[in-house]
């Protein structure tokens, strides 16, 4: 979608503030309008301007006509509502995290995975993955274990393989 210019924003509304303000008046409140949005950008910018006294707002806003004191807030209104439309209708850049942050992510959720499998199997702690695996697998090859390994078979063998620890280091 196009963003209307201020200009264009502003044309008919312009005309109608002429017929209760008249021409000079309108043109000086849409100039004003037009530098303060210009100048500040930003509806909580404008939103300052507008809470601060007249000299603070000559310091923010350079070249304000200053012809009209009644005007200032439909200015800062007409302002306003410029700068919102603007940020509505702005396309939001996609941000994409830094490559070293998703790497960090998929290891975040490796070792969260892991844990959680740790719980499900306490009786795993202590003992490296690959010396069960390879415990597993003698017993697969030597025919002594022939079951389809679940969690709820690597558990048992697990704890086999943990007693059976505990016994050679008691003989030694």
């Amino acid at each position: 979608m196009t963003i209307k210019s201020f200009d264009e924003m502003y044309a008919q509304q312009g005309e109608r503030l002429a017929e209760d303000f008249g021409k000079d008046k309108t043109e000086a409140i849409l100039h004003d309008a037009r530098k303060i949005y210009e100048t500040l950008k930003t509806p909580e910018a404008i939103d300052e301007f507008a809470k601060s006294g007249y000299e603070k707002r000559q310091e923010m806003v350079k070249g304000l006509s200053g012809k009209h004191f009644v005007g200032m807030g439909l200015a800062h209104k007409l302002a306003r509502d410029y700068a919102e439309y603007v940020q509505k209708e702005q396309p939001q850049p996609v941000l994409q995290k830094p490559q070293a942050s998703v790497y960090a992510d998929k290891v975040r959720s490796k070792i969260e995975r892991n844990e959680k499998h740790m719980q499900k199997a306490p009786s795993l702690k202590g003992i490296s993955g690959a010396v069960v695996a390879d415990e597993i697998a003698k017993r697969l090859i030597s025919g002594e274990e022939n079951r389809v390994i679940t969690p709820e078979v690597g558990k048992e063998l697990s704890d086999s393989i943990k007693k059976s620890w505990a016994q050679n280091k008691q003989n030694v």
